[in-house]
């Protein structure tokens, strides 16, 4: 599902030079239904000079209900109330020509002719699906090439599916002993296999199932040095290798696909290339490395080769904590989308913000019923997916 609007926007001035204009209102999103009452009526001020084409200014707003769909294993409650704003400038890139018409005074009339017809697309960012579960709390999430929803209930130590038609039921995972079992999962993520990969920080393990379910291998790290200690966040790169965010361990540890220790990156501290508490992963198509430094409130980039890059949040990334643009307070995960820009849930302070691949802030959004964003992961068309540790989880169109 995709929400868009095209709106464009032909530029013409008369043969008055002072002209007002006005636009009809714009109509609903597409896949939204405007709240009874509520109308989007852009204004629009131009302004006119007989050597320039106006500006032209466009403000609308839509308001709109998106769906929340319960889950039949757990009573839904709430209601939620979707805004989109947004403006846009429009200046035209090219001078008018000019035609004189000559009076019997000896005068002239002029007519401004537009030399080119500016066209603005806009996209606008609508909910397109709402989850909300009671009494849980959600951390990790995955999508699948089939755009199944996978997330993880710390709590109630479940893994729930949730469908494209939006059916929902409990992964069942079958193995031996605690290997079929979670306790405390955090961390989850799928391979190209659709494999899946859990970090249950419970046991202290990274658990691997296949695409049904079943129980394929544990892996507690210890050939590394030390065995994981509260394992949060995964990413599985393009190879099948599994990065692990080894919170309590301070460190992110790279397994191959066999579940082997390559290397590690990082311990305890503040400095370039330390964490504290790290819970999110992330590895783009490059081979470089992003990690959600949790408690020092800030982003670590690495590249393939494992050495430090760049560091970015509030003042740099100093470890300070603060709600600007580009700041973070506890971001807890992270992710890319296809051109390797970086979706950070900033956790602390109710939003998520997107950055460029070098750390250069984009943009920030929050939603008006999105409250502590935990896990984040996005499919191949770019839309996004927000786990959300009170509600359940939100899917996003592209940002």
């Amino acid at each position: 599902m995709r929400a868009k609007i095209i709106l464009l926007i032909v530029l013409s001035l008369g043969l008055l030079i002072s002209a007002s204009c006005r636009h009809n209102p714009v109509g609903p999103l597409q896949d939204e239904t405007p709240t009874p009452g509520a109308s989007a009526s852009p204004s629009v001020t131009p302004t006119a000079s007989p050597s320039v084409i106006p500006s032209l200014t466009v403000t609308a707003t839509f308001t709109s209900t998106p769906t929340i769909t319960p889950s039949p294993m757990a009573s839904a409650t709430g209601t939620a109330t979707l805004t989109t704003t947004f403006t846009i400038t429009i200046t035209p890139s090219s001078t008018p020509t000019f035609t004189s018409t000559p009076t019997s005074t000896g005068t002239s009339t002029e007519t401004p002719t537009p030399t080119n017809s500016p066209t603005v697309t806009v996209t606008a960012v609508p909910t397109l699906r709402a989850w909300n579960f009671s009494n849980s709390e959600f951390y990790g999430i995955a999508v699948d090439a089939s755009l199944n929803v996978f997330i993880l209930d710390a709590e109630g130590a479940d893994l729930l599916k949730v469908s494209p038609t939006n059916s929902v039921a409990q992964v069942n995972l079958t193995g031996t002993g605690t290997n079929a079992s979670l306790s405390a999962p955090y961390g989850v993520a799928l391979d190209s296999s659709g494999n899946i990969y859990i970090g249950d920080s419970g046991d202290n393990l990274v658990k691997k199932f296949n695409s049904a379910g079943v129980w394929q291998a544990s892996w507690d790290g210890s050939d590394s040095g030390t065995a994981f200690s509260a394992p949060y966040g995964l990413a599985v790169d393009g190879s099948g290798n599994i990065f692990v965010a080894d919170r309590v361990n301070h460190r992110i540890v790279e397994l191959n696909s066999s579940g082997a220790s390559v290397t590690v990156i990082g311990g305890p501290g503040t400095g370039d290339g330390q964490f504290s508490y790290p819970d999110g992963v992330a590895v783009d198509s490059n081979g470089n490395i992003y990690v959600a430094d949790t408690n020092n409130n800030r982003i670590q980039k690495f590249n393939s080769s494992y050495v430090f890059q760049t560091k970015w949040g509030n003042n740099g990334g100093d470890g300070s904590y603060g709600t600007g643009n580009g700041a973070f307070n506890g971001p807890m995960n992270l992710a890319l989308d296809s051109t390797n820009n970086v979706y950070v849930a900033d956790t602390g302070n109710y939003r998520v913000e997107k950055f460029d691949s070098s750390g250069n802030f984009l943009e920030t959004w929050r939603s008006e019923f999105l409250t502590i964003a935990t896990g984040i992961t996005l499919d191949a068309d770019n839309d996004i997916y927000v786990a959300d540790n009170n509600y359940g989880f939100f899917e996003f169109g592209p940002q």
